[in-house]
C-alpha cells in the first residue's frame, strides 16, 4: 500500500513538472511520469522498509485488529464502488449521472479532462475569465 501510494504521488508531481515545462501534458510525458514514478516509489519503499523492518506494506495483521481491519478495508471499496461506478454513464445515447449535484461541476471538470488529454496547453485557461489560467489554491 505505502508503494502504490508514493507511486501515485511522484508520478503525479513529475507528471505536473514534465506538463508545466512542456506547456502540454503528452502521451511521452504521462508514460515517463509512470515509469519515473515507480522508480522513485520503489526506492522509497525499500528505504522506508530498511528503516523501519515491522512497518506492513501488504499484509493485514493477525487477530482481532486485522478483522476490524479487514472489515473496513471491503466497506471503503465497497463505497467507492458505489459512488464512483454510477456517477457518470451512458444510457440509451445520453450521458446520465444518479445525483443532481453531479451536475454542478462534473461536465466542467470532464471538458478539461478531455483537453488536457487532447494536448491542451497546461494549465487550462479558466471558462469564466478568458485572459487568466484556471486556479485552484494551490498551484502556479
Amino acid at each position: 500500500m505505502i508503494t502504490l501510494l508514493l507511486h501515485a504521488f511522484f508520478s503525479t508531481g513529475i507528471a505536473y513538472l514534465f506538463s508545466w515545462m512542456n506547456g502540454s501534458l503528452t502521451t511521452t510525458i504521462a508514460v515517463v511520469s509512470l515509469l519515473l514514478g515507480t522508480w522513485m516509489a520503489r526506492g522509497r519503499a525499500k528505504a522506508l522498509i530498511a528503516r523501519a523492518p515491522g512497518l506492513r506494506t501488504f499484509e493485514i495483521a493477525h487477530g482481532e485488529s486485522g478483522t476490524i481491519e479487514a472489515i473496513i478495508a471491503a466497506l471503503v471499496a465497497y463505497l467507492c464502488f458505489r459512488h464512483f461506478a454510477w456517477l457518470f454513464f451512458y444510457v440509451d445515447g445520453r450521458y446520465m449521472t444518479l445525483h443532481q449535484n453531479n451536475f454542478g461541476d462534473l461536465p466542467l471538470h470532464i471538458n478539461y479532462i478531455r483537453e488536457i488529454a487532447n494536448g491542451l496547453s497546461f494549465p487550462p485557461v479558466n471558462p469564466s475569465f478568458a485572459s487568466e489560467v484556471l486556479r485552484y489554491p494551490f498551484g502556479p
